[in-house]
């Protein structure tokens, strides 16, 4: 927040909006915030939360990712900041902003207004005997472009009591003077994809050299707010992407769903309507379930908070126009109406429950299994008001369950319940998505139609309803099926040979196949040793071997192909990722038994003599700096 118009800060009292600074929100009324600032019963807690956002058709900052959804920005445009080989460059001019990747005509930066906008608004009761209901209710809310709004929340806290005391408007001057004094020119810009290595820690420099787990928990920015004669340190997350806010808890939603978590999973992936109403909940719990089910699909499924809204009411119901949306509700109204919602998911948090249930069981059931929805939790079975399994019903389509989505639940439920963490869980539901996101790809490639097994058809066919359904409403579209199209430039590499929807088809086959025949993987690793030299090619090489999938290990198996031209296709490849600082733990990462082959098949071609090697391997030695480039001999190699 640079600009005199990233924040404002308004705050309501009696349900009319009394101050705001520097202005009102541009399209927005106050009327409209008033409304939304004092969730109902706001009175009966002694402090609440909420979250909005707006202007909805508008593009969130860095909203870029991934490739293969569509967008009006042309693949390769540099970002200012961003070295051309794709690493983490330092900004020095104090007067950039980072731009609206995908801004349209007249969506500069810093223009109020034009871009999507994250609220965080804090409520909060003070008892006071000689007013009506016995307490004062005020809130104070804060809107910025910037997705990391919980660094707001405690000096948010210090204006609120401030304004208790002084029902001023320099209470807010002096917040929003404070939050804009903190600029953020020296902040690293990651991209995309090495945001997405964070997540497994082969970009993280804090973690050593040898990356025990594949987490981001220390790649923060940190930030000083000079706030009312003291110091306020906030942390900010590099690795989170755009639809990621407030930290939520995936964790939590499955300890309270169990494995009818994946009925939620499927309807916010496939574009239903969701609504959870938590009756007699703060609306700031709400808030964080609603953002945990949005949490599910993303960062995989882009633009998710464009249909997110966390705290709904019966004021405002214009989001019930929209054909797809998650929504957060406190009063029990909505449960009644049927015709508002696809998926109701009822919250009992004190007992640590929850229950889900769908129009379509409703209706077969009579409209009497509203009553009879089976609880979830941990442990909890995948049924639905009949008590049948829900994965085993309705053919290839089964619903909101879909073939595999049990052995799925029943591994995230035995990880949550062993206590795997909420990264953990993240992670798992990230690869489930992803890998769903890549059998559309792989349609769009055609890719089916080549393979040998019958594997991958299989699962097309299971899940041919979600899959149809996912490429509607994500707008996934066929310029995905080149993930290196925004690495193009004039490097070389992938953008030079043109081929990345060649190199996608060859890591998919190795992901796919069981076996690869030797004529099918000495051409797939000559040519992934040959177009990728970049650290940003390499990066996205990485992005789409996820460690779920064995991550680089999957291509180590290179090394123990019978023939010497994989073998040393393989060597070049992964000297190439150990050339670079943020690739490097990738290769660090396999197990020994695979760093033990790589480093004697590296020795061997290094000690084969100069006349016995080929063309293709001496250009290939001369890009990682290897002497020669024979052809190895074929040795036995052990742990």
């Amino acid at each position: 927040m640079h600009t005199g118009n990233n924040n404002n800060i308004q705050r309501i009292g009696l349900s009319t909006v009394r101050h705001a600074y520097p202005s009102s929100v541009p399209g927005v009324s106050d009327d409209w915030f008033a409304e939304h600032m004092l969730p109902e019963g706001a009175h009966n807690h002694a402090l609440d939360w909420t979250v909005m956002f707006l202007n909805r058709d508008k593009t969130a900052l860095d909203e870029d990712w991934p490739a293969y959804f569509d967008c009006d920005e042309p693949a390769g445009s540099a970002e200012k900041g961003r070295s051309s080989a794709g690493g983490i460059d330092a900004v020095g001019d104090k007067s950039y902003e980072p731009r609206l990747a995908r801004g349209g005509e007249g969506e500069g930066e810093g223009e109020e207004g034009r871009s999507f906008l994250h609220c965080i608004n804090l409520v909060r009761k003070q008892d006071d005997p000689t007013v009506r209901r016995g307490a004062v209710v005020k809130a104070m809310c804060i809107c910025s472009r910037y997705n990391y709004i919980e660094v707001f929340r405690p000096m948010l806290m210090i204006a609120l009591e401030q304004y208790y005391q002084r029902q001023v408007p320099e209470v807010l001057e002096s917040l929003f003077e404070a939050l804009n004094s903190a600029h953020l020119a020296g902040a690293p810009r990651p991209t995309p994809w090495e945001r997405a290595l964070m997540r497994r820690g082969v970009a993280d420099k804090h973690m050593g050299t040898v990356p025990v787990e594949h987490l981001a928990a220390t790649w923060t920015y940190m930030m000083s707010f000079k706030y009312c004669g003291g110091t306020v340190q906030a942390s900010i997350p590099l690795y989170a992407f755009p639809d990621e806010t407030l930290s939520p808890s995936v964790t939590l939603l499955v300890n309270l769903f169990g494995q009818n978590v994946m009925a939620i999973y499927n309807a916010v992936l496939t574009g239903r309507r969701v609504i959870f109403v938590g009756y007699n909940h703060a609306a700031g719990d709400v808030c964080k379930i609603v953002l945990a089910a949005c949490a599910l699909v993303s960062p995989p499924i882009q633009g998710i908070l464009h249909r997110a809204y966390p705290y709904a009411s019966l004021s405002d119901l214009s989001f019930l126009e929209t054909t797809s949306y998650v929504a957060g509700v406190t009063n029990p109204m909505f449960e009644t109406h049927p015709e508002w919602w696809d998926v109701l998911c009822q919250l009992d948090l004190p007992n640590g429950s929850g229950t889900v249930i769908t129009t379509e069981e409703m209706f077969s059931d009579g409209g009497g299994g509203l009553h009879r929805v089976k609880s979830g939790g941990v442990g909890g079975s995948m049924t639905n008001t009949n008590g049948e399994d829900k994965s085993k019903t309705g053919g290839k389509d089964a619903g909101l369950f879909f073939q595999g989505d049990a052995n799925f639940a029943t591994k995230l439920l035995a990880g949550v319940k062993g206590g795997k963490g909420e990264s953990w869980a993240r992670c798992e539901f990230h690869d489930y998505t992803q890998g769903l996101v890549d059998l559309v790809l792989d349609q769009h490639a055609g890719l089916h139609e080549r393979l040998t097994s019958l594997s991958l058809d299989k699962t097309m066919i299971a899940n041919e309803g979600r899959l149809r359904r996912l490429r509607i409403s994500a707008g996934i579209s066929e310029r995905g099926v080149d993930p290196w199209a925004r690495c193009r430039g004039p490097g070389g590499g992938a953008a030079a040979c043109g081929r990345g929807v060649e190199l996608r088809n060859c890591i998919r086959r190795i992901q796919l196949e069981k076996f690869v025949g030797e004529e099918v993987a000495a051409k797939a690793f000559e040519l992934l040793s040959e177009c990728l030299d970049t650290e940003a090619e390499l990066q996205v090489l990485l992005g789409l071997l996820p460690e779920s999938k064995r991550g680089a290990g999957l291509l180590a198996l290179g090394l123990l192909s019978r023939s010497a031209s994989t073998r040393r296709s393989t060597v070049v490849l992964f000297k190439k990722l150990e050339s670079f600082e943020s690739t490097r733990p990738a290769v660090l990462c396999m197990n020994d038994f695979f760093k033990l082959a790589l480093s004697r098949q590296a020795q061997e071609l290094e000690s084969a003599p100069p006349e016995t090697a080929t063309s293709a391997s001496a250009a290939g030695s001369a890009v990682v700096g290897l002497g020669g480039g024979g052809v190895p001999k074929r040795r036995s190699i052990r742990a």
